[in-house]
């Protein structure tokens, strides 16, 4: 071998190429079918059993790299042993232990030649050695929806997830009168998939979960904490004149109860909103503040009708400071204005008047849900009118008022009704 020169011998029907390299390095070249999947037994397994793993289609005697990964298409990352391939490119029964750390569930094996880079795939199956429970939260809330996934129980049975109640001083707890919360089935390990289940109206306190395979009777035990609902309030706004309409932002209640929202004392809800799968009412139909005759602080309160919680903020009653405004402030007699202007109780109606409010209305108008006049009128200035007219306007809930004066400038060589004209045109 090492003249340097090259040679084929048939063994056994394998071509086997030598290599003159110096060294006597020899490589088998196979032409063997490519492998199949390998052949796994028992399976499923126990976490830190025994495996006997059979394969074939490698090349003869090459090594041959045996791994498992975390999940059945996850990369492989756990080598278990590096073993040998027969003179017939086979692996034939060989034992594997599994580690303990290897978790119950589906972990795809992978067989891969050192030489031939051939693969050989099967999906193992691991069971866990014991009952065991994953929960979203220890602490949950009575009617909520509470993520979990167990294991380790008979392949194929229904495991019992019961709620028991707090044990009292010397005694056990009980199963709650409402009976299991669900029955999970379990797949070909045992073990669940990630379910959710609805918690029951219950006091606050400490729970446990029972796992129990109905086939088995194993069982498993984890606690709960439920704790008491505690929402928040938000406003938008703060503070404002009476009238105007306030949005609701809460969270906090119970997923899908109805809320009630009381003003100050009242006993009676003057809205009864619904909160979402999440317990939160985000930009609730508005609540309108009841008039009031001075400034003063309203207390707005929630309360869910299943959990009987309750939150409760001020809105801040700002007395309503209005103006006026017109969309001219000079010119003849016999012409119109038009008026508009700011800081009225919400939504309420306002009458103008012509000198003082004791004089019959001359227009009506109305503010919007935030205290803004927009355009009302338009309102005729007197033919009769001289120097100057003044506006007076009055809400008919808040009583307060506004005034805005017109001035009366007549065309040159005109005076007023009844004067004598000057040579200016003015009287």
């Amino acid at each position: 071998m090492g003249n340097g020169r090259t040679r084929l011998r048939l063994i056994g029907g394998v071509a086997l190429l030598l290599a003159g390299l110096g060294v006597g390095t020899a490589l088998w070249l196979a032409h063997t079918p490519g492998p199949g999947p390998s052949r796994l037994n028992p399976n499923p397994v126990r976490q830190g059993g025994q495996v006997r793993v059979s394969a074939t289609g490698f090349y003869p005697l090459e090594p041959l790299d045996i791994a498992v990964s975390r999940g059945q298409e996850g990369p492989v990352d756990l080598d278990l042993a590096t073993v040998q391939a027969s003179t017939g490119g086979d692996l034939r029964e060989v034992y594997l232990a599994l580690p303990d750390d290897l978790a119950s569930g589906s972990h795809q094996l992978r067989i891969v030649g050192q030489i031939s880079g051939r693969q050989a795939k099967a999906v193992l199956y691991v069971r866990a050695k014991a009952p065991w429970v994953t929960l979203a939260s220890g602490d949950s809330r009575p009617r909520a929806t509470l993520g979990l996934v167990a294991g380790g129980f008979q392949p194929g049975e229904k495991v019992q997830v019961i709620l028991e109640s707090p044990s009292s001083a010397g005694s056990k707890s009980s199963p709650l009168a409402s009976g299991p919360l669900t029955s999970l089935p379990t797949d070909r390990v045992g073990n669940t998939v990630w379910s959710t289940v609805k918690l029951p109206l219950v006091k606050p306190g400490q729970y446990s979960l029972v796992f129990k395979g109905q086939t088995s009777g194993d069982q498993i035990r984890k606690g709960l904490s439920l704790s008491a609902y505690q929402p928040s309030l938000e406003l938008s706004p703060w503070a404002g004149p009476p009238g105007i309409k306030v949005h609701l932002n809460a969270r906090g209640f119970e997923p899908g109860e109805k809320v009630g929202v009381y003003l100050g004392r009242a006993t009676a809800p003057v809205a009864t909103l619904v909160a979402d799968k999440y317990g939160n009412l985000w930009g609730a139909d508005p609540v309108k503040i009841p008039y009031v005759g001075a400034a003063a602080s309203l207390s707005i309160n929630l309360a869910g009708e299943d959990s009987t919680a309750h939150t409760s903020v001020q809105f801040r009653v700002l007395t309503p400071k209005p103006w006026l405004e017109l969309t001219q402030y000079w010119g003849a007699p016999g012409g119109s204005v038009e008026l508009s202007g700011g800081g009225w109780a919400g939504g309420e109606k306002i009458s103008f008047h012509i000198g003082s409010v004791l004089g019959p209305a001359v227009a009506y108008g109305q503010a919007d849900d935030y205290g803004w006049l927009h355009n009302a009128g338009p309102v005729t200035i007197p033919k009769d009118a001289t120097y100057q007219v003044t506006f007076v306007a009055e809400g008919e809930e808040s009583h307060s008022t506004a005034t805005a004066t017109f001035k009366i400038v007549l065309p040159f060589g005109i005076s007023p009704v009844g004067a004598t004209p000057t040579a200016g045109g003015q009287s």
